[in-house]
């Protein structure tokens, strides 16, 4: 009894649910196919519905999340692909909303037109006029017929937006000779290097018809030597003696004069290209003044698309699907239902289907940030939604002054880093133009997730907060190590000076010194390059990142060492320079430069004369009264000395000059 009645219970609740689902089946076709048979209306809720049917008592309880069957699915590969190794999985979650086909009932409004073309021929075709190709193909069918074939045949590809798209065996073609384009059948051509004139310019004269030619008179000097006798006072008489000068030219100017060019008249000679005639054969048709021309007529079809249900499942998937409709044709699981080809006028046809497209809707969560997403196609081949990833991450704006080394420090570990790290090091160009190309690479491979703004501020992320980083992980060592070499370069030099300060011939003992301080600089710079790279491999450990991707370039390496290993003895010589120019210490100066003596002065002992000539019997300028100044003093020889004082210029016997201190 308790048996027969649990059994019937069973069967009373199995009836009652396979009514809901009639009656739910058959009001969501009553909407969604309005305008169809009523045959086929009934055909579709009549299929049998099988005990399968009753699994779907758990998403009705729950209502929240509904089964991922196909593009459900798919969306949430890819997300997980592209979440992978920058978020944890427990970290982010998708709620798939819908996941079912949008059916779109649409009308295709097709019109032809015949497009014309002409174009220069290599070849003569065979297949006669185009008039009576066309006349062949009307009679074997109209094209309406071969457009109705061909979208019947693939009405995926032919119910896209088509502009001008050429239609399939309505394309014909013929050759005949007709009268030059370019010449207009004349056979020739205005000549391109004279202009049509049949002139150009001289290539002696360069067109001006004067050439410049040297001066016979100077020879090219633009001036002549003169003589001429001078006679000055002396002091004591008037001398007459011979003096040189040079006078220009009165033939030419600076050496040259300019005569008519014997190879021109008025600076044009007859062009060689066309021999003075200014036309040449024409190019285009070799002279003939006929050519071979194709003419090409064939048939293009546009379409306008209009959806024809006032309102559709999933209207806002509708609209996304529209925005993108010839991706959307070509994706994966799209099907063409119910296709209906007809005469829309004399000009064209229409075609009616109903588009039955994979979508599904969901809300994705990262963190604590969440934001709708949708797909397209059974695979998700077109995607769009909200940047939840830049969202969930905390990526500021891509501004230079946002804390961009504590966001690198955020995303320590995560593949995102790494991956736009590696792109930025791979990019070229100026530091704006790599982190443009290192925003687009990551804009392409993480796409709506990121959004524009987020993969610019990955980008400036990696070029100015990891570069930050490095930068601090390489300064200290850097300037520990100028450090020791601004101590070693003072040390040196001080001992430079006091080898100097010691012996006289010092020479090697400066060499020693100056390749002791390269050395050193050398040591300095290889040993502050090795701290540094270890400091590096511990950023790149720190923030999950290759190690080479962090590490200074191998040629800003090899300058930083080589330009330590040159500074200490660079500057070592600057500083004995400095040192030698301000006189510390004074004995280092006096050692090079010898003892540094009073300032002096030349003067007469005694009246003495001032000659023409360094001879007793020469000429007196002038006598020199005791304690006269010379200006100016220096030995001719051993006995007589050439001085300038303010008596004149002359020689004086040396036995009459001595030194004595300036007052």
């Amino acid at each position: 009894m308790t048996a027969n009645y649990q059994r019937a219970r069973a069967n009373l609740s199995y009836i009652f649910f396979i009514s809901l689902k009639f009656f739910q089946r058959a009001h969501f076709h009553a909407i969604r196919t309005r305008d169809e048979d009523p045959r086929s209306l009934i055909n579709s809720i009549l299929r049998p519905i099988t005990p399968a049917c009753l699994m779907t008592r758990d998403r009705a309880k729950t209502g929240a999340r509904m089964a991922e069957n196909g593009t459900g699915a798919g969306l949430r590969a890819k997300i997980a692909a592209r979440l992978e190794g920058t978020v944890e999985p427990q970290h982010w979650d998708l709620d798939v909303l819908t996941d079912g086909p949008v059916i779109l009932p649409t009308k295709t409004v097709y019109s032809y037109a015949w497009a014309r073309r002409r174009d220069r021929a290599t070849s003569a075709l065979g297949d006669g006029a185009i008039d009576s190709q066309i006349d062949k193909a009307l009679k074997k069918g109209a094209p309406i017929a071969s457009l109705d074939a061909a979208i019947r045949a693939d009405p995926r590809r032919w119910m896209s937006r088509l502009s001008a798209r050429p239609l399939p065996g309505w394309h014909f073609a013929e050759t005949c000779t007709e009268t030059c384009d370019s010449c207009r059948g004349s056979g020739k051509q205005s000549c391109g290097p004279c202009g049509g004139s049949g002139r150009v310019n001289c290539r002696t004269c360069d067109g001006s018809a004067r050439v410049r030619q040297m001066c016979t008179s100077c020879g090219g000097r633009g001036n002549h030597q003169r003589t001429r006798q001078v006679t000055q006072w002396n002091g004591q008489y008037n001398e007459t003696r011979t003096e040189f000068y040079n006078e220009t030219c009165w033939h030419c100017s600076g050496g040259y004069t300019y005569v008519n060019c014997s190879q021109c008249n008025s600076g044009k000679v007859a062009c060689g290209t066309c021999g003075g005639s200014g036309q040449v054969n024409c190019g285009d048709c070799g002279g003939r003044g006929k050519r071979l021309y194709r003419y090409d007529r064939e048939i293009v079809v546009n379409s306008t698309l209009t959806v024809t249900a006032s309102h559709a499942n999933h209207d806002g998937l509708r609209q996304a699907a529209l925005a993108r409709w010839d991706a959307v044709l070509g994706s994966s699981g799209v099907a063409v239902e119910d296709l209906t080809c007809g005469d829309a006028d004399n000009e064209g046809m229409a075609a009616t289907a109903r588009i039955s497209i994979p979508t599904a809707t969901g809300r994705l969560r990262i963190h604590s940030e969440s934001g709708d997403v949708w797909a397209l196609g059974k695979a998700a081949e077109v995607q769009d939604g909200e940047p939840v990833l830049a969202k969930g991450l905390k990526l500021p704006e891509p501004d230079a002054g946002s804390p961009w080394p504590s966001v690198a420090r955020h995303l320590a570990g995560t593949r995102l880093l790494r991956e736009t790290l590696a792109r930025f090091n791979a990019s070229k160009g100026t530091a704006e133009s790599r982190r443009d190309q290192t925003a687009g690479a990551t804009l392409a491979n993480q796409g709506w997730l990121l959004g524009n703004d987020g993969a610019k501020a990955l980008a400036m992320t990696a070029a100015l907060g990891v570069g930050r980083l490095r930068g601090e992980a390489q300064k200290r060592i850097w300037w520990a190590a100028w450090g020791g070499a601004a101590i070693a370069t003072a040390a040196l030099t001080w001992q430079c000076m006091a080898a100097i300060i010691r012996r006289p011939d010092a020479g090697p003992d400066l060499v020693a010194l100056l390749v002791g301080g390269a050395g050193l600089g050398l040591a300095l710079g290889v040993g502050a390059a090795l701290l540094a790279r270890r400091n590096t491999r511990m950023l790149a450990s720190e923030l999950g990142v290759e190690a080479g991707n962090v590490n200074m370039k191998p040629g800003k390496l090899v300058m930083s060492i080589g330009g330590m290993t040159l500074a200490i003895p660079a500057l070592m010589v600057a500083l004995l320079f400095a040192a030698y120019f301000i006189g510390w210490p004074a004995a280092y100066r006096e050692r090079i430069a010898g003892p540094i003596e009073p300032e002096t002065r030349i003067v007469t002992t005694a009246a003495v004369r001032l000659r023409y000539g360094a001879s007793e019997s020469a000429d007196i300028v002038a006598t020199l009264p005791p304690g006269t100044v010379m200006l100016e003093a220096v030995a001719y020889n051993d006995r007589w000395a050439r001085v300038t004082t303010e008596y004149g210029s002359g020689y004086v016997a040396m036995r009459y000059l001595e030194k004595e201190p300036a007052p």
